[in-house]
């Protein structure tokens, strides 16, 4: 098993692009569409998403990350976003996140081991944050790992509802690269979203 000193650079930049990205994201006004856009290719690293249905939208990262600066936010976690995509009639969001991984390894590792940790950092994040469910699931061709949390945004209004984050995690040792895809939504909601979540998971080209 890896020990966490082995994971600690990786878990920390996937913990700055949880911070860009999920807190932000629960409580952004409209974002800003690519319109009539029904998937993102990226050329580096190579991936392909797919929406999962019309319900959900492609936001303009570039234009998010114009408006982040322009506010004097932390826009770190945008190195490694690829893709965010948004549901508004329940305000949720899906994350995708590309970050390379720079430990030297002899063999890849499992991505329930590189999930462990993210699960675990999650909800020690989240004010009564709880693991609810874990296992081993399909992204694309490849096997990963997912994980969900639910609890509530610290410092958020007390009469807030709970949020819950389902986290994909898969490893693509040809290049070394670590994908997540992260579903953000109310924690009341969540069933049905996870139904397109695992849509656009099978769709995925990674």
């Amino acid at each position: 098993m890896l020990q966490p000193r082995t994971l600690g650079g990786l878990v920390a930049a996937l913990a700055l692009a949880l911070a860009a990205g999920l807190p932000a994201g629960a409580q952004d006004d409209e974002p800003p569409f690519l319109e009539g856009q029904d998937r993102v290719d990226c050329q580096e690293p190579p991936l392909r998403v797919e929406r999962p249905s019309d319900s959900w939208m492609f936001i303009n990262l570039e234009v998010m990350q114009r408006r982040a600066e322009q506010a004097r936010q932390d826009v770190s976690g945008y190195r490694t976003l690829r893709a965010r995509l948004w549901h508004g009639s329940t305000r949720s969001n899906i994350f995708v996140h590309a970050t390379p991984d720079n430990v030297r390894r002899t063999s890849p590792p499992a991505a329930a081991e590189l999930a462990r940790p993210m699960a675990e950092g999650l909800v020690g994040a989240l004010e009564g944050g709880k693991l609810e469910a874990q296992g081993a699931t399909r992204v694309g061709a490849r096997e990963g790992w997912m994980f969900e949390v639910h609890g509530r945004p610290r410092g958020r209004d007390e009469n807030a509802g709970a949020i819950a984050i389902v986290r994909a995690v898969v490893y693509r040792p040809e290049d070394g690269h670590v994908f997540t895809f992260t579903l953000e939504g109310p924690a009341e909601k969540i069933a049905q979203l996870k139904r397109d979540f695992v849509k656009l998971l099978k769709k995925v080209r990674v």
